[in-house]
């Protein structure tokens, strides 16, 4: 069973800079890689804090890493909606305003998020799985040297 308290400090250190990275134009194209490498790294950061990883733990490390980035992510966008931020300085008011009115809305962010609240603990967890698989290799190696 995975002991939830150990889980904070890897989930928070990894899905944080995940949600901030993901609302950064032209960067938040590859989240799915972002969130694959944030998932891996909570998984490291899981066994370097425990000493042990196992499957399950890098599924749920990486699976709640991509959860607390989706939260970051969606409060983020929400506050840029609102405030008009990062639409003007990219493109000219006239197209701002053009992007507002065509879909760049509130029911848009909220439609977009209901899949990404999906996608996101999913390429989390397949971090973390990744990160189980090769740092338990590594684990195991180093307990039988050859």
């Amino acid at each position: 069973m995975v002991d939830f308290n150990k889980l904070q400090k890897p989930v928070l250190i990894s899905g944080i800079p995940a949600g901030l990275i993901s609302v950064i134009p032209f960067i938040h194209c590859l989240c799915c890689v972002w969130l694959i490498l944030f998932g891996f790294l909570s998984a490291y950061l899981f066994k370097k804090d425990t000493g042990t990883l196992e499957i399950e733990d890098g599924v749920i490390s990486g699976a709640l890493t991509g959860l607390v980035a989706f939260v970051i992510m969606m409060i983020l966008s929400i506050i840029f909606i609102f405030f008009k931020v990062g639409i003007s300085p990219l493109m000219g008011e006239d197209m701002a305003m053009q992007g507002i009115m065509s879909g760049f809305s509130l029911l848009f962010i909220l439609f977009t998020g209901l899949i990404q609240i999906i996608v996101f603990p999913i390429f989390g967890a397949i971090g973390g799985i990744i990160g189980a698989v090769l740092l338990k290799d590594k684990e195991l190696s180093e307990q039988n040297p050859r």
